[in-house]
């Protein structure tokens, strides 16, 4: 039964049928029965693209790179990918019904899908109610926007709606949003705009996104929203941590690094690989960042849980190692010749052969022993402490001044000086970033350096340096959900900390 606004509405609007109650399944496009000009419409996708809609073609921009677009489908039943998408549309509530999806399976992070409604008549009415749904289900749900073609304060369009991050609780769990558009009073008669939706594809394939029964229609939104507009939140018991009162004589403190939580991040450049991962509809290759995240056994899992792979399983290679497909605890076994082997007190195995442990005795990468002394081990390569020096893997000249290392041994960063230069053991480019005070690493764009010589007079007094954000950027905030996986920081290496 059609509610009372739904009635009010269709007689104040030339006697217009917006649908067939609260939820149609039928798309449509209104027009006025006056200027036959479209005044609203809704898309249900039921009967697949609706009349008007299209996928915004970007291949004509100036700045087209075409693996950071492509198109939003319709979709049918459940999503492909595992822990993501819609289960079902939300006009039917059944795996017959269709929708609208960012499939994010085999897509770029950070690539965009956009697309565009029916154009219709801005001036017929004074206000426009534009209402959605949609469903954000996926840890790595990315950003959802809606905007109205219409210039407001110089911009070319009017943000509607914003989303960012997983905003569903399960893969059924579909959101209404609805938001008053108001005509502006300087307004052209027939002036016509349309809607544009944007979305982005998060770190992982689990970013999918659903949208569905898709409106404009005359008049103001409803403060009465559908039934199953929100859904009752979840609660769980909880209990209050016991606190003792008990006075302690032991007290501490913790300096706090105030460079942490600085909102720039110049270290963190993200690499992007490739992994095949198994799931219920069969193997797919999905991109990841692996500075971050590791492919072990076919599923794209956090470092958290240890940096290498070993046949499925990943571990730590600090204290495991990876022998004849094992992973094996170096306090008890060695991988010797590529055997595993138990640890023999005095005893050093290196390819096989078996040795009596000596100060300046070692083997590199299980390959040969070496002299400590004299000689050292780059990761897995030999090479000469008077004539070269290891840097992150690579074996550099001393006397090569094209070359240089930023940090030092299998941590330190090659760098050709010139674009990029070293402060306090961090790699960064010049023609973006500033050093410090020889302890920072800060934006040139955003942020200020502050030094504070020390007093020539007071011994104990040291150097003070510092970095804050520039007047007017100070509207930033230190920590963003939104952006939690691209722009944390990675610890400063603080000289006057751990001098």
């Amino acid at each position: 039964m059609r509610n009372f606004f739904e009635i009010l509405l269709g007689v104040f609007c030339f006697g217009i049928n917006f649908g067939n109650g609260e939820n149609p399944t039928e798309s449509e496009i209104w027009l006025n029965e006056e200027t036959q000009k479209p005044v609203g419409f809704i898309c249900t996708w039921e009967d697949g693209w609706c009349d008007g809609w299209y996928n915004v073609d970007h291949t004509k921009e100036e700045n087209y790179v075409p693996n950071k677009f492509f198109d939003l489908v319709v979709r049918q039943g459940a999503s492909s990918s595992p822990a993501t998408g819609p289960a079902y549309d939300r006009t039917l509530r059944t795996e017959e019904g269709h929708y609208l999806l960012l499939e994010a399976s085999q897509k770029m992070f950070l690539s965009q899908a956009e697309i565009a409604s029916p154009v219709f008549d801005i001036t017929a009415y004074e206000e426009y109610c534009f209402s959605m749904w949609y469903l954000m289900y996926g840890k790595h749900a990315y950003s959802l926007t809606a905007f109205v073609s219409i210039p407001i304060s110089g911009a070319a369009k009017t943000v509607l709606f914003k989303r960012s991050g997983q905003a569903s609780r399960t893969a059924t769990h579909w959101i209404y949003h609805s938001h008053t558009i108001r005509r502006p009073a300087d307004m052209e008669p027939g002036t016509m705009v349309n809607i544009t939706i944007n979305a982005v594809r998060g770190l992982s394939y689990q970013s999918d996104i659903g949208l569905d029964d898709i409106m404009v229609r005359p008049g103001p939104c409803p403060k009465l929203q559908p039934v199953d507009a929100t859904m009752p939140p979840i609660t769980t018991p909880t209990t209050k941590p016991i606190v003792s009162t008990k006075a302690t004589t032991r007290s501490v403190v913790t300096t706090m690094n105030p460079m942490v939580t600085r909102e720039y991040n110049p270290f963190f450049t993200p690499k992007i690989e490739s992994c095949t991962i198994s799931t219920s509809f069969g193997e797919k290759t999905e991109q990841y960042i692996s500075n971050m995240f590791i492919c072990c056994g076919s599923k794209i899992t956090s470092r958290l849980n240890g940096s290498k792979c070993c046949n499925g399983v990943q571990y730590f290679a600090r204290k495991q190692d990876c022998c004849e497909g094992e992973v094996i605890d170096k306090n008890m076994f060695t991988c010797c010749g590529g055997k595993k082997t138990p640890v023999e007190p005095g005893k050093i195995c290196c390819n096989g052969e078996i040795r009596a442990k000596e100060a300046s005795l070692s083997c590199c990468a299980d390959k040969e022993f070496f002299d400590k002394g004299s000689q050292g081990c780059c990761i897995d390569k030999l090479y000469s402490k008077g004539s070269s020096f290891c840097c992150g893997g690579s074996v550099l000249e001393k006397d090569d001044e094209s070359q240089k290392c930023c940090g030092s041994g299998w941590k330190g960063e090659k760098y050709s000086p010139g674009r990029e230069s070293c402060c306090n053991g961090n790699l960064y480019a010049i023609a973006t970033y500033g050093c410090c005070g020889d302890t920072y690493v800060y934006s040139k764009l955003y942020e200020e350096c502050h030094v504070t010589p020390a007093d020539s007079e007071n011994e104990n007094e040291a150097e003070h340096v510092s970095v804050t954000l520039k007047e007017q950027q100070k509207w930033r905030k230190p920590s963003q959900r939104a952006g939690q996986f691209l722009f944390n920081y990675r610890k400063r290496r603080d000289a006057q900390t751990s001098a």
